[in-house]
């Protein structure tokens, strides 16, 4: 359903699944290129521990909207379980002040230059940092899980560095799956003076 946003931009209305598996079939890119500006997520989301890959999946969809600069509205809960910081970069819920608070543009993003992924990191909870992800099991796994998917199996050779990708935050691993947090920087938001 097309609606028009007290924004004024062209959105539309989703329920959590809907959300969740929107860019399943359709690149970040074609939302916005169709028009649409806002999405607002209908009914309480709950991103908890104990909801897995639903809940990485909505990690998702607000990651890749972030992408193409299209804003979500949506209100949920979010466990005491996960560290809410590691998402402050990403479309806050109406109901959470703290994420509202610590939220703006440009918190953690990534580009892709030639055999290197470089993430900018300015999330609360640790110093600004650069980070460059140059080897192959690093590159690998953080494309892997642009879509949730199974975790790295213990004792696997891209074990270490899925370890380091989850304790550097560039991971959200919840139960036996995981996601990829930062977002890929393909429009600067306005004021682009943040980066």
């Amino acid at each position: 359903m097309t609606i028009v946003s007290t924004r004024g931009a062209t959105g539309i209305e989703l329920n959590e699944a809907e959300a969740a598996s929107l860019f399943d079939g359709l690149p970040a890119a074609r939302l916005r290129e169709s028009g649409v500006h806002h999405v607002v997520v209908t009914g309480e989301v709950i991103l908890a521990t104990d909801r897995g890959l639903a809940a990485l999946s909505f990690v998702r969809f607000l990651r890749e909207a972030t992408s193409v600069g299209v804003w979500v509205s949506w209100s949920g809960v979010i466990d005491s379980d996960l560290d809410a910081g590691q998402l402050y970069h990403l479309p806050p819920p109406s109901s959470d002040s703290a994420w509202r608070a610590g939220h703006e543009a440009g918190l953690c993003y990534y580009r892709i230059g030639p055999g290197f992924i470089q993430v900018s990191d300015r999330r609360p909870g640790t110093p600004p940092r650069q980070v460059v992800l140059n080897t192959q099991p690093q590159l690998d796994l953080f494309t892997r899980y642009l879509v949730p998917g199974p975790a790295a199996d213990t004792g696997s050779d891209t074990d270490g560095a899925h370890r380091d990708l989850v304790l550097g935050r560039l991971l959200l691993r919840i139960g036996d799956h995981a996601v990829t947090l930062p977002h890929r920087l393909l429009c600067r938001p306005v004021p682009w003076t943040v980066f």
